[in-house]
């Protein structure tokens, strides 16, 4: 049993290590690593979407089962939608779900307001507003240093993406929102585009890091997942 997870903006393989002792044990939770970060800062950061889906899609292909699920939040959310749309056209197994949080439709964020191009000051006092830093991060000016120029490489490959509406994936998608995000229930409902398949989402209290107010919330929602297929002993 596997949850597939792709990481927010600025993040790595260890983001949803938060969420482990809520989930299942039985679930192996995999978390996407992008070049520049973590394990791989030697590599040079990717800021086109193009170049971060064909590298998420080579590590994707060794976990793909015949029951694994994906999860990803804000870019990752963004990144999943567009790896499963990669694994639908060359005919590999897909995941039994797909849960999206903190992001509204692949056909909205086009229409968004950009960030990745403000001034220094400007791009961390957006980024600090969206919340999900730790204080002791955004006091600490060379761990910011170190944070930003990986935010703005990962924004910029969002919000330069053009979205190219794909044949519609066979896959459950369920999206989750902050009530205080600036996502709209009509940039909400446009994920429902992306699927042949049913659709659901919700809105839960919070602003864009509205997820880890309500891990238990979401762990609920990927176990649930699993029950389908019962988890062996």
């Amino acid at each position: 049993m596997k949850l597939i997870c792709f990481t927010y903006a600025g993040g790595n393989k260890y983001s949803y290590r938060n969420f482990r002792p809520f989930i299942n044990d039985k679930v192996e939770i995999i978390t996407m690593e992008l070049p520049g970060r973590g394990s791989r800062i030697v590599e040079p950061l990717l800021d086109k979407m193009n170049e971060i889906v064909e590298d998420v899609y080579n590590q994707v292909l060794p976990h793909i089962s015949d029951n694994y699920m994906m999860y990803g939040h804000s870019m990752g959310a963004i990144v999943g939608n567009l790896i499963i749309h990669k694994l639908n056209n060359e005919n590999k197994p897909l995941p039994s779900s797909f849960l999206a949080s903190g992001s509204s439709s692949p056909f909205i964020r086009g229409s968004k307001k950009k960030i990745h191009d403000l001034d220094e000051v400007s791009f961390q006092q957006k980024i600090i507003g969206l919340g999900g830093l730790p204080k002791e991060l955004i006091e600490n000016q060379e761990l910011l240093d170190y944070m930003f120029p990986i935010l703005r490489s990962d924004i910029k490959a969002i919000e330069t993406n053009l979205y190219n509406e794909d044949i519609k994936y066979h896959v459950p998608i369920r999206v989750l929102c902050g009530s205080e995000e600036d996502i709209t229930e009509e940039d909400v409902k446009d994920w429902e585009r992306e699927t042949s398949s049913t659709f659901t989402y919700d809105f839960l209290k919070g602003n864009h890091f509205f997820i880890l107010d309500h891990i238990e919330f979401i762990s609920d929602i990927i176990n649930n997942q699993f029950v389908k297929a019962p988890i062996a002993n």
